[in-house]
């Protein structure tokens, strides 16, 4: 078993995985926060760059798990997968810039019979990013604190928020 971890303004995660090291975990290995690579404090909001990278890594790894071909893994991003949507520039006009440039870069795409992890199914579409705070944008002192990037699985959750 072995774990990646990852940091948002002090906040770690682990995301553990008990099969052999795909390639595409391999590559973000150096990306993990460890004692001798800690989370970067010159950075005013999201480590956007290292995020996406395990992000896109995760995605990776479970296309590949699943037995499905690399070459045909589809590798856009969510902003360009919601390019034509109109909800995209007022849901972003309202999200921290290191927040848009992960959205930039994270890969972003619907299968039918693939999540992106068993419990996640991948991130939001534009207009639900702020689903379930909609009620708190009409508060002056609402600071755009909190926001769902990934939705669950509900055939396997009960709650449709997924990571805040």
């Amino acid at each position: 078993m072995f774990s990646v971890t990852t940091a948002f303004q002090g906040l770690k995660v682990n995301i553990y995985f008990q099969q052999t090291m795909s390639s595409a975990i391999a590559r973000v290995q150096g990306l993990k926060v460890t004692a001798e690579n800690p989370p970067r404090d010159d950075l005013d909001g999201l480590d956007f760059q290292r995020c996406a990278a395990l992000h896109n890594a995760i995605v990776e790894h479970g296309w590949t798990a699943s037995g499905r071909p690399i070459d045909d893994m589809p590798r856009t991003t969510w902003w360009d997968h919601h390019s034509d949507n109109p909800e995209r520039d007022d849901t972003t006009s309202r999200l921290h810039l290191s927040v848009i440039e992960f959205l930039k870069r994270a890969y972003d795409f619907y299968e039918d019979d693939f999540n992106f992890f068993h419990y996640l199914i991948g991130l939001r579409h534009a207009g639900d990013i702020e689903l379930g705070f909609k009620e708190d944008l009409e508060d002056p002192d609402y600071d755009n604190r909190y926001y769902t990037l990934y939705c669950t699985d509900q055939t396997h959750a009960s709650d449709p928020d997924g990571l805040m």
